[in-house]
């Protein structure tokens, strides 16, 4: 049974599978499109690095799964019922803060936001490659934790958990290899077993995570304040 009750008949399970890759999507290019809810890092000196990097590739991977989230809802075959997952969330949502910073970059006459806007989205569609695969891993988990933050469950499981998915799908597009954020996309799935083998320990040092203030399941639901980061 999937964690929305469904059960039975093969149908029934391919459309459970189907609703919650909706879902997914749609938590995907909302939370992308929102200022961050819960600062999970603190300031160091990777974070100022990449952070701005960071945000851009954000509205680039939220508005990539709101086309996919249209393309998925709009087929003909599906018989699922999208409309409790449709309402007010399309490509639109994460295009006006991109619009927005084009829009500020002319206004202010400031042409370096929309060079690190293009710039950001050359190394995007180059895979982040010229990185070390620490700094590989450290940006896939600030672009996640922007993609995440609005989630009343978020924690730091979830965080790595997408970002490893996030930096699958920027080996296969280093690789010119198509693929989609799903769960049955082969190409991803490939990318994602062959992920470089790095010191997870060492990514949440680099950007400031404490991971003793954190826990997996609990938060909000057992009372626990949500842990604040130190400065560095």
């Amino acid at each position: 049974m999937s964690e929305h009750g469904f059960r039975g008949s093969k149908d029934s399970r391919l459309q459970s599978a189907e609703l919650e890759k909706a879902l997914i999507l749609r938590t995907l290019f909302r939370g992308a499109a929102l200022p961050i809810k819960h600062r999970f890092y603190a300031e160091t000196e990777l974070t100022r690095k990449l952070l701005p990097l960071a945000e851009n590739v954000a509205l680039i991977e939220g508005f990539k799964a709101a086309k996919q989230w249209e393309r998925h809802s709009s087929e003909k075959e599906s018989s699922l019922d999208l409309e409790s997952v449709s309402a007010s969330s399309d490509s639109r949502c994460v295009l006006e803060p991109l619009l927005s910073k084009v829009e500020k970059g002319f206004s202010e006459n400031d042409s370096k936001k929309l060079r690190d806007l293009i710039d950001a989205l050359d190394k995007y569609n180059d895979g982040f490659r010229d990185r070390p695969h620490v700094e590989q891993a450290a940006l896939h988990v600030l672009v996640a934790g922007q993609m995440l933050s609005h989630l009343s469950t978020f924690s730091l499981p979830k965080i790595k958990t997408l970002a490893q998915i996030l930096w699958a799908g920027a080996r296969c597009r280093a690789k010119r290899k198509p693929a989609e954020l799903s769960f049955d996309d082969p190409n991803l799935q490939t990318e994602l077993a062959a992920l470089p083998e790095i010191k997870w320990a060492r990514v949440w040092e680099n950007l400031g995570i404490n991971r003793k203030l954190w826990s997996k399941r609990r938060g909000k639901s057992s009372g626990q304040k949500r842990p604040s980061t130190r400065k560095q």
